[in-house]
C-alpha cells in the first residue's frame, strides 16, 4: 500500500470502511488528511481491509473497520493510566461521538509511555468493557480480529464446534450467571466431549470452599478482576481443563454479603494461556428483567471468550 503523507504530531484521523468504501470519519475535530491523500487510500483500499493512518511517532492511531452491523471505530490515545474518568470516556464516545445505525462501537485504547500495559475500552449502546492489556504482545493491528470476533459474534453453537475442533475442554465457576455459561455451551452436539464440568458458586462461602482465596475476597471484594481470576484459575486446576472461565458480579438490588456491590457490573476471566487478563463489564441498559439481563451478560461473556481464545491461538500458531 501506498504511503500517505505525514500527518502533524497531535493530530488523530479515522478512515471508516463503510460497504466497502473508506471515508473520513466525522467528529475527529481538524481533518489533517488531504484529498490526495484519501483518494491515495481509496485506490489501495481491498474489502475488508482496516486503514490506519500513523501520527506523530505512532502513539497515535485512528482505525475504521468493518462489522456485520456497523462499523468498529476505533481510537488510540496517550493518557495517564491511572488518571483515566471512565464515566467521562464512556460519556464522550457513546453520546459525543455517536453510537447509530452505522457505528457499532468504539474501542477506545490509551497508552502511556511508562506502562507496559494499555488499557482497552469497547463501548456500544448495551454495554461497555474495560481491560488492561499488554500492549507489548497486543498491538492494536493485532486485536482487530479479536474484537471482530467479539462484536460479530452469534450463540448458534459456534463456540462449541470450535472446542471440539481444536480439541480444547473448558470448565467454568460462575456466580452471577448461576451456571448459565455451561448450559448454553451444552446445548448443542457433542459438548460432553469439552465441556469437563461447572460449578455455581453463588456464596462467598462456595467460593472459597472451591478454592478461591479468602484474602483476595476480603481484601478486593467479591465483585473483582482478581476473585474472576481466582475463579477461572481454581476451576481449571479442578477440572483439569484446557480453559477456565470465572465470572462474578451484580445485576440488580444491593447483596447485603457483599456492600461494595454494584448494579450491571460484572467481572470476567477466561484462563488459558497463562497471559489473558480479566476484563469488567458494565450493561448499560438495567431496565431489563434479570433474566434477560443474567441472558445478555452470558452472551457477552461467550462473545469475550470466543474472541480471546481465537486470538491466543492465532497468536501460538
Amino acid at each position: 500500500m501506498k504511503r500517505c503523507a505525514s500527518v502533524p504530531e497531535g493530530s488523530c484521523v479515522c478512515i471508516c470502511v463503510e460497504d466497502g468504501e473508506a471515508r473520513r470519519a466525522e467528529g475527529w475535530g481538524e481533518e489533517v488528511m488531504t484529498d490526495l491523500d484519501l483518494a491515495i487510500m481509496l485506490e489501495n483500499l481491498q474489502e475488508n481491509e482496516p486503514m490506519t493512518v500513523p501520527c506523530a511517532d505512532m502513539q497515535e492511531t485512528a482505525i475504521g473497520f468493518p462489522l456485520r452491523n456497523g462499523v468498529l471505530k476505533i481510537s488510540c490515545i496517550d493518557a495517564n493510566l491511572s488518571e483515566i474518568n471512565v464515566k467521562q470516556v464512556v460519556e464522550v464516545f457513546s453520546k459525543r461521538m455517536g453510537l447509530d445505525d452505522t457505528v457499532a462501537a468504539w474501542c477506545v485504547l490509551f497508552n502511556n509511555g511508562a506502562h507496559e500495559e494499555s488499557r482497552l475500552f469497547v463501548i456500544t449502546k448495551k454495554f461497555y468493557t474495560d481491560q488492561m492489556i499488554r500492549r507489548k504482545s497486543d498491538r492494536i493491528e493485532d486485536i482487530i480480529p479479536s474484537l471482530q470476533d467479539m462484536l460479530s459474534f452469534h450463540n448458534d453453537g459456534t463456540i462449541t464446534r470450535w472446542l471440539i475442533e481444536k480439541n480444547l475442554q473448558i470448565s467454568t465457576m460462575e456466580s452471577c450467571t448461576s451456571g448459565l455459561i455451561a448450559s448454553t455451551i451444552t446445548d448443542y452436539e457433542g459438548s460432553s466431549a469439552i465441556l469437563k464440568g461447572s460449578l455455581i458458586t453463588y456464596s462467598n462461602e462456595a467460593k472459597i470452599l472451591e478454592g478461591v482465596s479468602s484474602e483476595v475476597i476480603k481484601q478486593c471484594g467479591v465483585y473483582s478482576k482478581e476473585t474472576a481470576a481466582e475463579m477461572a484459575r481454581s476451576t481449571k486446576r479442578i477440572f483439569h481443563s484446557d480453559v477456565g472461565i470465572g465470572i462474578t458480579g451484580s445485576f440488580g438490588n444491593l447483596d447485603p454479603a457483599n456492600p461494595d456491590s454494584v448494579a450491571g457490573e460484572i467481572y470476567l476471566q477466561v484462563e488459558y494461556s497463562g497471559r489473558e487478563t480479566p476484563v469488567k463489564m458494565v450493561m448499560q441498559d438495567l431496565t431489563q428483567s434479570r433474566k434477560e439481563i443474567k441472558q445478555s451478560v452470558t452472551h457477552l461473556a461467550l462473545a469475550i471468550t470466543w474472541a480471546t481464545l481465537r486470538y491466543q491461538v492465532r497468536a501460538n500458531a
